[in-house]
């Protein structure tokens, strides 16, 4: 079959097919060549109607699926039923098993949709995804238990979030507050049995792992109890070089150098992995490892 048309808006070939219900087609191809095509397009193509490719529709009116069909629940595409989810002007939708439904790469919608067997991956737009939550409040928000084989973190710490009971700064040593259950505070004296780890987050070394994420703690501190972490320290006393082991000084929320290994039992907060001078205050990094 051949058309043309030399019109500047003429139609080459043309086909109507006037029945108002039944599946039909107005033009129809069909190729038994595996590298064949049944219909070939050189230029661009429109369709005012969905279109359905390779297993996957693209709605073309958007709203409500009843606006394109009597009834969205009877509805069958490849004999299978359609999701009753309205669909955005040009969204995918993809056989999820059991229905078609909105597609994770679905076009011109604000809120991607994917489904099946009860599990669902939501994309709301802002950058954050969310598997089994509606609302993901991360880059990766997963409701429920995920199993990988290996897990990559960019960071350099364990942290776990606790309340304090006075305003800490990243780096600080802590101890637990023997006036607050629960509760931690900056630490206060040498070799201080009570040392409960290191404010993360200082000198830009960003936190690896954060516990105690639960309701009610989003504005607690988190406290690097293991792994690396840049802590304030005093030297003033004794210089503190690379595999020194550290406790807690007098000088409030710092480290320095053990020096007495009988008091130092259950008071060493971890060992040094960078030099501080003596007569000096500053950012140690420290491996922390509580004894």
């Amino acid at each position: 079959m051949y058309g043309e048309s030399a019109g500047i808006a003429g139609t080459g070939v043309f086909g109507y097919a006037a029945a108002n219900s039944g599946t039909t087609y107005s033009v129809r191809g069909k190729v038994n060549s595996p590298s064949g095509w049944a219909g070939y397009f050189e230029g661009q193509g429109y369709f005012s109607g969905d279109l359905l490719v390779a297993g996957r529709l693209i709605s073309a009116a958007g709203g409500d699926l009843s606006g394109s069909y009597p009834n969205p629940t009877a509805v069958k595409i490849q004999n299978r039923p359609v999701s009753s989810t309205s669909p955005n002007p040009g969204q995918v939708l993809k056989w999820n098993g059991s229905q078609w439904a909105p597609a994770p790469d679905e076009i011109g919608s604000t809120t991607s949709y994917w489904s099946t067997n009860g599990n669902h991956i939501y994309d709301n737009n802002t950058g954050n995804v969310g598997i089994g939550t509606t609302t993901p409040a991360a880059k990766l928000d997963v409701n429920g238990t995920a199993r990988v084989r290996v897990l990559e973190i960019i960071g350099a710490d364990l942290a776990e979030k606790f309340p304090t009971t006075e305003t800490l700064e990243p780096g600080m040593v802590v101890e637990i507050d023997p006036d607050n259950p629960g509760h931690l505070r900056k630490a206060r004296g040498a070799y201080n049995k009570r040392v409960a780890g290191v404010v993360a987050g200082a000198n830009g070394l960003s936190k690896g792992i954060i516990l105690g994420n639960l309701e009610g703690s989003e504005n607690h501190t988190p406290i690097a109890m293991s792994g690396c972490v840049w802590v304030h320290a005093d030297a003033t006393h004794e210089a503190i070089d690379p595999g020194d082991l550290l406790t807690t000084s007098d000088t409030p929320g710092h480290a320095m150098k053990t020096s007495n290994p009988t008091r130092a039992h259950g008071a060493v907060l971890g060992k040094a992995m960078t030099r501080l001078e003596k007569g000096k205050r500053g950012l140690v990094l420290v491996l922390v490892n509580l004894q």
